[in-house]
C-alpha cells in the first residue's frame, strides 16, 4: 500500500475523482488502485493536534510501505515558475531549528530541493523577507517538517517518505496569494449561489485563479500517477 497525503481538498480534488471515500471512527480517508498499485489518500495540516493523531491513526490501517506527501509550495526565488514539479530531499522548521534529510537515492538529473516549513500563510513581503528563510531554503509550505516528525515518531525510514512538492506560487505575487486564499472553498461548496458568492468575494482576480489553479490540480494529479507507477515498478 502506498500512502498519500495532500493538505487541502482543492489540492488532491483530481485525484478524489478516482478514488472511493472511506471513514473508520473520526477519520475519513480514500482508497484505489493506481497501475495495479492500491493507495490510500489522507488530507491532512498535521501541525494541529487533531490532524496529528487522526494521521498517526491512518497510517496504522494499512501496510504503508511508501508514504507520499505531495501537494502545492510557495517559492522563494526567481529561479522557478508556477507548476515545477521538485522533489525534495530536507525539510527545515524555522520554529522548530530542525532538518530532516529524507536519505533518497536521486539520479544525477534529477535536481535537489530543499523546503521550510512555516506556521502560517506568508502574506506580506516582510513574512517572505524573514531571514530564516534564506539562503538555503527556496520553497516553503506549512506541512512537510510536521509529517517528517510523525513519521520519524512512529519508527519509520525517512527513504519511504518521498516527498514531491508544485511550485503553485512565486515571489511577487502575495495580492494574488491573499485572493486565492478566499477561494479554497470554491472547490468544495456545493451549489451555484454558493459559489458565485465565493467568486464575487473573491474579486476581479477570480477567472484567472480559478485557470491556474485547474491547470496546478492537474499537473498534481500527473505528478502523483508518475510517482506511484515508479514506486510500483520498484516493487516488482
Amino acid at each position: 500500500m502506498v500512502g498519500i497525503t495532500c493538505a487541502v481538498y482543492d489540492e488532491a480534488i483530481e485525484l478524489i475523482k478516482l478514488l472511493t471515500p472511506e471513514k473508520v471512527r473520526s477519520i475519513h480517508y480514500f482508497t484505489g488502485n493506481i497501475y495495479g498499485q492500491d493507495v490510500s489518500l489522507f488530507l491532512t495540516r498535521p501541525s494541529f493536534k487533531k490532524n496529528k493523531n487522526n494521521f498517526l491513526e491512518w497510517i496504522d490501517l494499512y501496510p504503508i510501505s511508501v508514504l507520499l506527501h505531495t501537494g502545492f509550495c510557495g517559492a522563494l526565488s526567481n529561479q522557478y515558475s508556477v507548476s515545477d514539479i521538485c522533489r525534495i530531499d530536507s525539510v527545515f522548521s524555522i520554529t522548530n531549528n530542525q532538518v530532516f534529510s529524507l536519505n533518497h537515492t536521486f539520479p544525477k538529473e534529477v535536481k535537489r530541493h530543499s523546503i521550510v516549513t512555516v506556521e502560517k500563510p506568508l502574506l506580506s513581503m516582510e513574512d517572505r523577507e524573514d531571514p530564516r528563510l534564506k539562503p538555503n531554503h527556496n520553497l516553503v509550505d506549512m506541512e512537510s517538517w510536521h509529517l517528517c516528525k510523525l513519521w520519524s515518531e512512529k519508527k519509520r525510514s525517512m527513504s519511504q517518505l518521498k516527498i514531491v512538492k508544485i511550485v503553485g506560487d512565486v515571489p511577487g505575487e502575495i495580492q494574488l496569494i491573499q485572493s486565492e486564499i478566499k477561494m479554497r472553498a470554491f472547490f468544495v461548496k456545493r451549489g451555484f449561489i454558493n459559489k458565485t458568492k465565493i467568486a464575487i468575494s473573491t474579486g476581479i482576480p477570480f477567472f484567472s485563479l480559478y485557470t491556474r489553479k485547474r491547470m496546478l490540480q492537474k499537473t498534481l494529479k500527473e505528478c502523483i500517477f508518475r510517482e506511484i507507477a515508479a514506486i510500483h515498478d520498484s516493487s516488482k
